[in-house]
Parts: structure tokens; sequence; C-alpha cells
């Protein structure tokens, strides 16, 4: 029996085993058995060899992170390594970096993983004002490539205290390097959040998954990454029927508006826009997105650029009040790219984080995390 069929034959129980712990039989019974049906029906020599080299040993990895995403993957395996579109393609692997020592390692791994799903890849980081090794950790990625560029940008942070506008500062740094460089010919541009949401193993084919699925039609302008358990990133979500609105902004007005507590608003807004989307859904269009990792055609991307305040009033107490609300900058760049015909979709099986079982009725965080979002200017 060949390595990989022992491999595939060992991870199906633990799938199963995983699954049963955690949903319903009925799911489980599902993928495990989509996977076990699809995954040999076209595997080629090229596929198995990938399978043997970079696939089995993340799924120990995987299993040992109690993860549940690699059984996600065994769904999408037959058609993400025997035809990936990306194979003849370029891409260019972007991120900001801000006292992520912890992490980088981990994150580092996935990237490289990803980014020899291409033919060429280079990789941009910004970097400022770092307390702890990511500047260190930033050079030993570069040591002996020539295909990294690293710019640090001490300061950033006195002249942008506010979190938004600060990335979005150096974001759109980013976005001049390339347009400055021959790396505006590349096809891609894959923006990575460079902390924990990207430090969990992953294999490469539901990335794969992704990019064909962007290229499946020329207006598909940049596909997002989803989470288990429940979808984070509501500040970068947007959704004409789900989450139309900045929710923050919502528990904020609602404060002003009702005079009660944080939590009541909490509960009466943000809460509402908390979900959980499955990983074996179709692609869902939305508005915005972001989830710690997007994939976009390049020219969308650069026709496009980041904003990260909005001006604000507000009566409070009698009297009118001027503020900067922090916006998320992806939402400001993803409307860009939508008034350019371009469309955006969250691509459910492209899983970087695990966060496991989920009581969403629960308080998650703070119900006042909205006041870090605004700052006063009167």
């Amino acid at each position: 029996m060949a390595p990989a069929v022992r491999a595939r034959r060992r991870t199906e129980a633990r799938i199963g085993s995983d699954y049963y712990s955690s949903t319903t039989p009925k799911t489980c019974h599902r993928i495990v058995i989509a996977a076990r049906q699809a995954f040999w029906s076209s595997l080629t020599p090229t596929a198995i060899a990938l399978y043997d080299k970079e696939i089995a040993p993340l799924a120990l990895e995987e299993r040992r992170h109690g993860g549940l995403q690699y059984a996600i993957l065994m769904t999408r395996t037959p058609s993400a390594l025997s035809t990936p579109s990306a194979a003849s393609r370029s891409a260019v692997f972007v991120g900001c970096v801000r006292d992520c020592e912890q992490h980088l390692d981990a994150v580092f791994a996935n990237m490289e993983r990803e980014s020899r799903c291409f033919a060429r890849a280079a990789f941009i980081f910004l970097e400022n004002d770092s307390r702890d090794a990511s500047v260190a950790k930033l050079k030993e990625f570069c040591a002996g490539r020539d295909n990294v560029r690293v710019e640090l940008l001490p300061g950033l942070h006195a002249r942008h205290p506010l979190r938004t506008d600060r990335l979005a500062t150096a974001r759109n740094r980013y976005l001049d390097i390339i347009r400055g460089s021959a790396l505006r010919e590349f096809d891609y541009l894959i923006v990575y959040d460079m902390d924990e949401i990207n430090a969990s193993p992953r294999p490469p084919d539901n990335f794969l998954g992704a990019v064909r699925f962007l290229e499946s039609s020329p207006d598909h302008a940049a596909v997002f990454a989803n989470q288990i358990g429940y979808y984070y990133d509501v500040f970068a979500w947007r959704h004409s029927e789900l989450c139309p609105n900045d929710a923050w902004e919502e528990v904020f007005d609602y404060v002003v508006r009702h005079r009660v507590a944080d939590q009541v608003a909490f509960q009466k807004t943000y809460a509402k826009r908390m979900y959980a989307f499955d990983p074996g859904a179709s692609p869902m269009e939305v508005e915005s997105a972001f989830g710690g990792l997007g994939i976009y055609r390049m020219q969308f991307a650069l026709d496009s650029s980041y904003e990260g305040l909005r001006p604000k009033q507000v009566v409070l107490d009698g009297r009118m009040r001027r503020l900067n609300w922090q916006v998320c900058e992806h939402v400001q760049f993803h409307a860009g790219i939508r008034r350019n015909n371009g469309r955006l979709f969250i691509t459910p099986w492209l899983v970087n984080v695990n966060f496991g079982a989920v009581d969403l009725s629960q308080q998650l965080f703070s119900p006042s995390l909205f006041r870090r979002h605004y700052v006063f200017v009167d």
C-alpha cells in the first residue's frame, strides 16, 4: 500500500473522531464520505507526492491543535491539487507587523507554503514601533532571499495614534511600493494579518481552491478567509442584510440615543451581527470582509486605497460634539473596488482559525470596545 494511501486512511479515521466530538453525526458523515469518494477519484502522481510531502504532516499537526479545518480540506483536495490555476501565476504577499514576534515563525510557514502555489512570489512587510523582536524575525526571514522588501516606519504610532488610521497609512504604503515597481504586473495581492489569526498550520489546497474560485469570473475581485466557531471580523464585514453597517458604531449610537449601559446596547446591535459560517457552504458575496486573509486580483487592488478615519457628529448632553471615528480600513478599500465593479466573497472553506465550539449567546469580549473607536476633536 502506498504511503499516501496509508496516511489518507489514518487521517480519515482521525477526521471522523474529531468531527463526531464537535458537530452533528449527519454533518460529520457527509464531510467524511465526501472526502473518501472525492479524494481518490482523480489524484495524479504529482498530487500524491504533494500529499506525502506537504499535507499528511500537516494533518498530524492540525490534530495536535485540536483543529477541524483539515477535514474540510479533504472535500476540496482533488480539484485543488490536480488542476491548480495558480501554477502559472504570480503573487505579492504583504503584511503589516507590530509586536508579532511570538507568531511570526508560524505565519511565515503558512505564507511560504502558500507562496509555493505560484510560479513567482514576492513579499513586502511594513513594520512600525515594535517593542519585541519582530524586526529580528523579519531579518531572519529575509536572509538569503532576493524577493523580500521590508520597510521600517519608526514613529508611525506617534504620527497616527489611532489604529485604523495607522494601518491605512501602512497599507497604502505597500500599494505605493507595488505601483512603483515591476510587482504591479503580478497577478495577485495576498494580504495577511501577521499575528495569531494566521498562525495555525494549514495545508495549501483550501487556499488553491479559493484562488480557483477567484479565477472563475473576471469580475471576482477578492476572496476572504473564514473561521470555525464564529466569524470574528465583524468590524471588516459588510453584507446588505446581515451586517449593513459598522456594528461598533451601532453600539455607540444606541448608547447615545437610548442612554443605556454598553452591555444592553451591545445585545441590541452588535450581538445580532455575529454568525458562524458553514465551511462547506458556497462562497458568500459581501460588500466587505477580511478575516485576517484576503486574496485580490492585483489590478482591482491597485485602483483603490485605504482610509481609516471618518468625521462624525453627535449630540451629547445637549451639545453637538465632533469626533474622529475609526472605520475599518478594509471597508473603505473594498468600497473602492466595488465602485470599479469588482465582486467580493467570503470563501467558507478557506479557514485560518478554529475557535472550537462557540456559544454565540455568551459574551465573548467586552461590549465597551467601541469606546476605543473614537476621539473627540472639539
